[in-house]
């Protein structure tokens, strides 16, 4: 056994002693699509209208770095924070199974932030964000969390802290105390907030983000100290296993198994809503319509089974219930950020009124299969079944063109109202990994424009 002091410490080494990750590394391979996925989601984001108003309370007015969705620039506090929030605003963010939440949108706003306030870039840049996103996915897998907490922005500080104190260069001793002060940095993070539908829940990563900022400016004050010895994280949202947390570190990256989203709902809902997409289809095949739904059994697991409610005060409250999803994707086929527009959650709550949640035990495996029987008026009954939703890296990965199309409709806010399409953010990301600064991309984006690769600028 170790203490967490000591895997926070062998934790710390890895983070500054990681060099260059474009070759001879297996989270090469997937590190680019993640910083892609994220950045669909926080530009697409940054143009709702919601996201609109937020930026305009911020009051941004100017300053050294980008943030989705605004004319002018901001401080790095607002950008870490504001884009934080706009890549969880449709509910479409990049998530990772074992941290059982989304470790993209609570890292990479900060760090790319600070690259771009400092001119970063390159192999420093590349190992900055996996070190943040890796760091981030083992906090949340290693944490035992306290009943009722939700994951979203509660891992967050600790990544947000090793990523940028990897892209500064600081030394081990400096990255173990900004990690170890920023597990106390944590925000009260519910599930009943969540669930009940309060926006506040979106805000949360912005904390994580600027948890970690000012764990990491209070570790370089030289007055951080002493280290904590107790494995709490945040005190009151659970316990950290030090074995878990740094287990085949260096060896083993969880950032290679994590997973994209396909609807606007929270990820435990997604089985029950792509069987329901599935049935839906059947019932064209044989000439019917969801009008010819009496009733539908949900078969769902884990926490998909505390998701229940068929009325929906906001956004987020529809987001949790697997109702919902359900009967979106009877009544349209998909489960867009559109369909939890006020009109629409009024029109779809008489379909969700018909399905019935069921629990089932949760494989070993780490699926989320869900099993639909509608009961249909003539009597007959179809049953469609789910594995795991589509999305998975290593359960049930999507194809490239099933990948694009979700990352389009992510992308499709910006899209309409800036004219960014898929390509330009695609080369945009390309640019950013192989070496253009966060500044360029940034530009380039918000431009519409395309970015070459290119090595230009790379740091040693």
């Amino acid at each position: 056994m170790i203490s967490i002091d000591e895997a926070v410490t062998l934790l710390a080494r890895w983070a500054a002693q990681l060099d260059d990750v474009s070759s001879d590394n297996e989270a090469n391979a997937v590190m680019p699509g993640i910083v892609r996925a994220h950045l669909a989601a926080q530009v697409g984001g940054g143009a709702l209208s919601e996201h609109q108003r937020l930026l305009r309370a911020w009051g941004v007015a100017g300053g050294p770095v980008a943030v989705s969705g605004a004319e002018l620039g901001g401080s790095i506090e607002q950008a870490t924070w504001l884009n934080a929030v706009a890549a969880v605003s449709q509910e479409r963010d990049e998530g990772n199974r074992h941290a059982r939440g989304h470790a993209a949108a609570q890292v990479l706003p900060a760090v790319l932030a600070v690259a771009e306030a400092f001119g970063a870039c390159g192999s420093d840049l590349r190992a900055a964000l996996l070190v943040g996103y890796e760091t981030a996915v083992r906090v949340g897998a290693a944490t035992d969390f306290a009943p009722g907490t939700h994951t979203h922005g509660a891992f967050g500080a600790m990544g947000v802290a090793a990523g940028c104190a990897r892209l500064l260069n600081l030394d081990a001793a400096t990255t173990a105390l900004a990690i170890d002060l920023a597990r106390h940095l944590a925000a009260a993070t519910s599930w009943e907030v969540a669930v009940a539908g309060s926006p506040v829940r979106d805000q949360w990563m912005g904390a994580a983000g600027l948890g970690g900022l000012a764990a990491l400016r209070l570790a370089r004050t030289g007055d951080g100290g002493p280290r904590m010895t107790d494995d709490s994280l945040s005190g009151v949202l659970g316990r950290i296993d030090p074995e878990r947390l740094v287990a085949d570190l260096g060896r083993r990256y969880l950032a290679t198994e994590g997973y994209l989203k396909e609807f606007s709902s929270c990820q435990y809902t997604h089985s029950a809503a792509q069987a329901a997409v599935a049935l839906r289809s059947e019932l064209a095949a044989r000439g019917l319509t969801p009008d010819d739904i009496v009733s539908i059994r949900a078969v769902v697991t884990g926490p998909a089974v505390d998701l229940t409610a068929t009325e929906w005060a906001s956004r987020h409250a529809a987001w949790f219930s697997v109702p919902f999803a359900v009967a979106a994707a009877i009544r349209y086929g998909d489960v867009g950020f559109e369909r939890s527009a006020s009109k629409e959650r009024e029109a779809l709550a008489p379909w969700a009124s018909r399905v019935r949640v069921v629990a089932a035990e949760a494989p070993s495996d780490g699926s989320r299969p869900a099993r639909l029987s509608a009961q249909l008026a003539d009597g007959s009954v179809i049953v469609r079944e789910v594995p795991h939703a589509r999305g998975d890296r290593v359960l049930s990965p999507m194809t490239p063109a099933q990948e694009d199309a979700a990352l389009a409709c992510t992308l499709a806010p910006a899209t309409r109202r800036f004219g960014v399409t898929l390509q330009d953010l695609t080369s945009a990301a390309a640019a950013l990994w192989e070496g253009k600064t966060v500044a360029s991309v940034m530009a380039a984006i918000t431009a519409s424009t395309h970015l070459t690769p290119s090595t230009q600028g790379v740091s040693s």
